[in-house]
C-alpha cells in the first residue's frame, strides 16, 4: 500500500523530520511505499535545520503535498500530535474526501521509543485492512 505520512512538524525540534523518517524506514522495512514530506522537503533544500523557512515555502509545500495525496496516496498515516496540526488537518480532510483509509492510534506507548510502538500497532491495522475478507462468496 503505498501511503502518505502526516505530522506536526512546526514549532517541534528538527520540523519533526526524525519521527517522519522512523516512520517511512518501518513502513518501508514492511513492504509499503511511502510519500514522506521530510524527504520531499530535503529535495528542495528544506532541512531540519532550515530556520526560518523561506517566504512562501508552506504555499508550496502545501500545494505539493495535496497533489501527491491526490496522484497517488492509497492511505494516511498519521503520525502523533496530528489533531494538534493545521496541515495535517487538511490532508486528513483530503483523504477522508477521497475515501482513503487513516491510519493512527490514540493509545500512549511508553518506553525510551514510543514512537516503536505507536508504528507496530499503526502496521498492524495495515495488515488487517489486507487480509481476505472471510465472507462466503
Amino acid at each position: 500500500m503505498k501511503v502518505y505520512i502526516a505530522g506536526p512538524m512546526r514549532g517541534y525540534p528538527e520540523y519533526n523530520f526524525p519521527a517522519f523518517d522512523y516512520a517511512a524506514r518501518r513502513l518501508r522495512q514492511a513492504g509499503h511505499e511511502c510519500i514522506n514530506p521530510a524527504e520531499l522537503d530535503r529535495v528542495v533544500d528544506i532541512h531540519e535545520w532550515t530556520d526560518p523557512l523561506p517566504k512562501g515555502f508552506m504555499r508550496g509545500a502545501m500545494r505539493r503535498d495535496l497533489i501527491a495525496i491526490c496522484d497517488s496516496a492509497e492511505g494516511i498515516v498519521l503520525l502523533p500530535g496530528w489533531r494538534l496540526s493545521s496541515g495535517v488537518g487538511v490532508e486528513k480532510a483530503l483523504c477522508d474526501l477521497l475515501d482513503l483509509p487513516s491510519f493512527h492510534t490514540e493509545r500512549r506507548h511508553g518506553g525510551t521509543t514510543p514512537l516503536n510502538g505507536y508504528m507496530t500497532e499503526i502496521l498492524l491495522q495495515m495488515e488487517t485492512l489486507n487480509e481476505p475478507s472471510l465472507s462466503n462468496t
